[in-house]
């Protein structure tokens, strides 16, 4: 397998890779995926298809013709109905352009019937969905509604009666009520990414005019890798066990040099960045990830640190697993899966040390290794960004 794609490599990279795993046999699971938009999404599928092979998943697509949203969702014969996963992504400028027109024109006597009317439309999508799901067998996504990249308010739009970023998130709010009173419909937030990228770099009005596709190349890279970690882990197990160092990864210093009271973790300075680590991994925690700890160092000097240190989140208690001593970390992590019942290719492996992770990247090449950046401020956006998490 070649190196794996990022939102980093290029469109041609993707597209070769495309249609390399078209044209080979495939061992991954299969996975059929409708995709149901308002505008064009043709470019998306290479994108969303790659991601979606490095996590273990062989896709295909059944695009249903962009702006046919209702159309597809309320036809009991849609090619789309048959699809284990149904994905719908709408913009609200496509759904409710009438209504926008008439904001534009700042008509106060039209401002509250326009904003009615939106709200219309996005309830007529609401019922549609609801209605797509509770006669279907797959899983339905629906993506939020992204802000547009311009008003006709501009900076002013946000105290207007006529916002429109307002009636956006309004919109949002009541896709995520839909999705919380359904079992099968889940929310894949669209406008996170959009958000995250920056309008300028997302959107792309000359390929909206020549193709219908209003997101730029790199916009869809971002989401297909979005649309990927939402997908995946319907078929593909997540990682059920992080493995973490101690020194360095839970907190700052070495207990071993520095003692309990030496080490950096509390409330300010770096230590703050160690607490809310500890925080996001008791987050992890609490959806049912395993916490366990692989770790050179004297147990008893760990150990009053998760003990009696007053500003430690994870407590002994919260540990499924730990192996603390002077063993190699490969050794460690074998024992601990024999102790879980469970296979290393279900773990991932925490360390800020090169070597260390390089030991384990070695003799258990099917464990997850994730090495830390120098910067532990980094160490919570680094473990969100893990797709087997």
């Amino acid at each position: 397998m070649s190196d794996a794609l990022t939102v980093q490599s290029t469109a041609a990279a993707f597209a070769k890779r495309w249609r390399e795993l078209e044209a080979e046999p495939d061992k991954r699971t299969p996975l059929s995926i409708a995709i149901v938009a308002s505008f064009t999404v043709d470019t998306l599928v290479p994108y969303l298809g790659c991601f979606l092979a490095q996590r273990g998943v062989h896709a295909t697509f059944t695009l249903a013709p962009f702006g046919q949203i209702y159309q597809t969702l309320l036809d009991p014969g849609a090619p789309a109905r048959t699809a284990d996963v149904t994905l719908v992504l709408p913009r609200l400028e496509d759904l409710c352009a009438r209504p926008l027109a008439e904001l534009a024109r700042l008509d106060p006597e039209r401002v509250a019937a326009a904003r009615a009317d939106a709200h219309a439309e996005l309830a007529r999508l609401a019922g549609a969905l609801a209605g797509y799901e509770a006669a279907t067998a797959g899983t339905t996504i629906v993506g939020t509604l992204p802000a547009p990249p311009h008003t006709p308010l501009g900076v002013l739009d946000a105290s207007h009666p006529a916002s429109i970023a307002q009636l956006v998130r309004e919109a949002n709010v009541a896709l995520w009520q839909t999705a919380h009173r359904a079992r099968r419909l889940r929310i894949a937030d669209v406008d996170a990414v959009i958000a995250r990228l920056g309008a300028e770099r997302a959107w792309d009005p000359r390929m909206d005019l020549i193709a219908g596709c209003p997101l730029s190349s790199l916009a869809l890279r971002y989401l297909g890798e979005h649309l990927a970690r939402t997908i995946a882990p319907l078929v593909v197990s997540p990682a059920k066990v992080v493995v973490l160092d101690l020194d360095n990864t839970l907190w700052g210093g070495i207990v071993g040099e520095d003692g309990a009271n030496g080490i950096a973790i509390g409330t300010a300075g770096v230590g703050a960045a160690f607490t809310a680590f500890q925080d996001a991994l008791l987050a992890l925690r609490a959806q049912g990830v395993l916490l366990a700890v692989a770790s050179k160092n004297n147990e008893a000097d760990a150990f009053e640190v998760f003990d009696h240190h007053p500003a430690m989140r994870i407590r002994r208690d919260h540990l499924a697993a730990h192996r603390i001593s002077w063993a190699q970390k490969s050794e460690s992590l074998r024992a601990i899966a024999a102790e879980l019942s469970l296979g290393v290719d279900s773990f991932v492996f925490l360390d800020d040390s090169p070597t260390e992770c390089a030991e384990v990247r070695r003799v258990l090449p099917e464990v997850t290794v994730v090495q830390l950046p120098a910067d532990p401020a980094r160490y919570v956006e680094v473990l969100r960004a893990i797709p087997e998490l």
